[in-house]
């Protein structure tokens, strides 16, 4: 990856070695790089330093992403402008925290904000099949804290779906 003055962005360059050397795919580390350099644009198209980013701008970068068009495909065929999906969005969060959790452990990011991005869940019922494990162990999850919500999940909730205290809707 390349910043605006098109040197090597130097922390992006390291995500991108760390991923290869931790065997994962080529695919992952391009969407992951495309993921990460969107945040690294739109934190320099606002004049913010992507090293001292908020949970309020994540938040921001987030809205951003299903609200500006998608650019065109084409310039020669004039069609009705495009909008990121929120699953999408999702998605690109995803490579965005991983970009950030690599940052914060080499010391780029505040690892304050990196441990805020995620909360436990403790599941009440379990997916069908699914077992709890010695004492409960595989009760908690690790979920992301910034996260649209995706159509059809409003009116299909499933139970393990939801909060502790809160009931399932009906």
């Amino acid at each position: 990856m390349v910043d605006e003055s098109y040197r090597l962005h130097h922390e992006s360059c390291l995500f991108l070695a760390s991923l290869r050397d931790m065997g994962r795919s080529f695919n992952t580390e391009k969407a992951y790089g495309i993921r990460s350099a969107l945040l690294l644009t739109w934190c320099s198209e606002r004049g913010l330093d992507w090293k001292r980013i908020t949970l309020l701008d994540l938040a921001r970068f987030l809205r951003w992403l299903v609200d500006e068009p998608l650019p065109p495909r084409s310039l020669r065929v004039t069609v009705p402008p495009r909008f990121r999906l929120e699953k999408s969005a999702n998605a690109v969060m995803t490579g965005v925290f991983e970009f950030l959790r690599f940052c914060s452990r080499n010391e780029c990011v505040d690892a304050e904000l990196v441990a805020r991005l995620t909360e436990t869940k403790y599941l009440n019922w379990l997916p069908p099949g699914k077992k709890a494990g010695e004492d409960g162990q595989f009760r908690t999850v690790k979920t992301k804290i910034l996260k649209l919500p995706e159509p059809g999940e409003s009116g299909s909730a499933r139970p393990w779906d939801c909060a502790p205290g809160h009931a399932p809707a009906q």
